[in-house]
């Protein structure tokens, strides 16, 4: 009864007016959340810096831009001052390193 009304009154077809009054209603505020785990970093602060050390190694690509990072970080501080950012984030792999070497030299003692 009640869709009957509303395809008369909107001019619907039925099965048009059924799609539409059973799909889910979008919220209409957007969700700021961003999906995944949270940022390490700062992209804004490190934008600048990358940005200068790309430009100055004549844009190299993403693999190669990583392996010269080091090579090209001493200059950068020596021009610009250092980054002063600090390191939140160690490789799980470097804490396990640390970890089996600190028991290697207490063995030996």
């Amino acid at each position: 009864m009640i869709l009957n009304e509303f395809c008369e009154v909107c001019g619907y077809a039925r099965k048009y007016a059924i799609r539409l009054l059973n799909r889910k209603i979008k919220s209409a505020t957007p969700t700021t959340k961003l999906p995944g785990p949270k940022r390490k970093y700062q992209a804004e602060v490190l934008l600048e810096p990358l940005k200068r050390i790309w430009f100055a190694s004549d844009q190299l690509c993403g693999k190669r831009l990583k392996a010269a990072i080091p090579l090209w970080l001493p200059h950068y501080e020596d021009q610009y001052g250092t980054l002063g950012l600090p390191i939140t984030h160690k490789p799980p792999h470097t804490t396990l390193m640390i970890s089996q070497q600190q028991e290697t030299s207490t063995q030996k003692l």
